[in-house]
Parts: structure tokens; sequence; C-alpha cells
């Protein structure tokens, strides 16, 4: 029979690596609950921008422009979605929040801004800056929400794409917003 003999050394150094080990882990979870938390606080925060009086008059204007086929739109409503798919690919919000918030609204301007009325603002913007990466993280942000869509509702992804009707009718709703709320 053999005998394993662990001296007092010993065990306070295996009692110590538990103790390290368990503080990683721990830390980790915490870590990782802060960031989702962080999340959270800046999506209600785009939220609340998203649907303050100053950006519901930007998203009519923006509308309004798309419809009567006007060259001259305001980017804000670019730069602010361009700004959420940065942190949405930097992984400093996560993709289902941005899904659940803001899907609807990111996946119907992506449409209207680039296969609209037979003309792309967006492809327009980048020919006359010169510049193929304006507005990249708004269209992988589309991209991905897209794939996301097609996973959450279980259907086809031409189900999941606006059609000219659906788009029409968006950006009527858009044209219609009230600034109050």
């Amino acid at each position: 029979m053999i005998t394993l003999f662990i001296d007092s050394n010993a065990w306070t150094a295996l009692g110590t690596w538990f103790l390290v080990v368990g503080t990683l882990i721990a830390v980790y979870f915490q870590s990782r609950q802060n960031r989702l938390i962080n999340s959270a606080n800046t999506i209600i925060t785009f939220h609340d921008r998203f649907e303050s009086a100053h950006f519901k008059k930007k998203r009519r204007d923006l509308a309004n422009k798309i419809n009567n086929k006007e060259n001259n739109i305001s980017e804000d409503i670019l730069v602010f979605f361009e700004t959420v798919g940065c942190l949405t690919r930097r992984r400093v919000l996560t993709k289902e929040m941005i899904w659940n918030e803001f899907s609807w609204e990111i996946i119907r301007y992506y449409k209207a801004l680039t296969n609209y009325n037979g003309i792309n603002y967006i492809g327009k913007l980048r020919e006359n800056s010169k510049d193929i990466t304006l507005y990249s993280e708004f269209e992988w942000l589309y991209k991905t929400l897209i794939e996301i869509d097609v996973k959450k509702r279980k259907v086809e992804i031409g189900i999941v794409i606006p059609n000219e009707q659906e788009v029409s009718f968006f950006l009527n709703e858009e044209e219609s917003l009230k600034e109050e709320y």
C-alpha cells in the first residue's frame, strides 16, 4: 500500500492555486457582467438620443429627402448607425441588444439609403468622397442584423430584407414622427 504524504507547505501551495484560479474565474464573470451592464446603459442612452425631439426631426428630414429623391441628404442618421456599428463590431455593444433595440430601423434605413427608388445614397457618398470605407460599419451592422433576424425568426432571408413597399411604408412613418416624446 502506497501512502501519499503531502506536507503542510504543499497543502498551502495547492490551496493558494485553488484560490488564484477561483479569483480569476470570479473576476472573469464580474467583468463579463459589467460589460453587459455597460452595453445596456449605452444602448439606453442611444435609444433616448434616437427618440429625442432633435433626432426625430433629423429622421423626418432624411425620410422626406429620400422620398423626394433629393441628392443633398443629412448624414446625421448614417453617422449614428456607423457609430453603433463600430461599437458593436468592437464588442462594446452586444449584437443581441442592438438587434433587439434598433434592427427594425437599421435594416430599413440601410435599404432606403442603398437600394430604394433607384438611388444608392451611400454609394454616391462613397464615390464623392473617394472613400469606399465610408459607412462600412453601418453596412456591416445591417448584414449582421439580417443574419440574426433570419436565425431568430427562423425565416428565409427574403422575408427579412424589406421590399420597396415596406421601405416606403417605413419612410412614411418616419416622415410623420412627432417631436414630443
